[in-house]
């Protein structure tokens, strides 16, 4: 007899009668074409079933890209070669996509460059503003400054003189 395979773990199966295998690996029961195990609770249900009559389990798999139902043990679609595994099928179609999405992201890129660009000028623009407003202001403090350094000296020097004269005043006055 033809050792047989467990298609959910890929254990050997044991034949436990004229119609049904089952794996010590896992606990699925198989069976040849007169039902479908159920996987959660192990009913023997019609091969037609689709749906477990003792637990409302799936007997089938739909494939994602046809809509074919599969035995639960099949890895890829018997009508259209597709994995069953959505995770494949996410993978696979999104390698499909990566050409659109690549130009796409390119696309988006490129906007958000040009955006980035036209934010930056106007940062630009707005920062000489200011700088400008800046200088300027500090040109009139400077000046400010300079007018009022002049006066104190401009005062200093009135003050010595007048010292100078009171000193002289008094001298001449002792003198006399």
């Amino acid at each position: 007899m033809e050792q047989q395979i467990c298609p959910s773990c890929g254990a050997k199966l044991r034949h436990t009668s004229e119609i049904e295998w089952a794996c010590d690996h896992c606990g699925n029961l198989f069976s040849h074409g007169e039902g479908a195990y159920c996987p959660a609770c192990k009913v023997l249900n019609p091969a037609d079933a689709r749906f477990c009559s003792r637990c409302g389990a799936h007997l089938i798999r739909r494939c994602p890209s046809c809509n074919h139902e599969n035995p639960l043990s099949a890895e890829y679609c018997a009508n259209c070669g597709v994995a069953l595994d959505i995770v494949t099928v996410l993978m696979m179609r999104l390698e499909d996509r990566e050409g659109e999405s690549a130009s796409r992201r390119a696309e988006e890129a490129a906007a958000v460059k040009e955006a980035d660009q036209r934010y930056s000028e106007e940062i630009r623009r707005d920062l000489e503003r200011r700088e400008q407003e800046r200088l300027a202001e500090l040109a009139a403090l400077r000046a400010e400054s300079q007018r009022q350094q002049r006066i104190i000296s401009n005062v200093m020097i009135v003050a010595g003189v007048i010292v100078i004269i009171i000193v002289v005043v008094a001298v001449v006055l002792s003198l006399r």
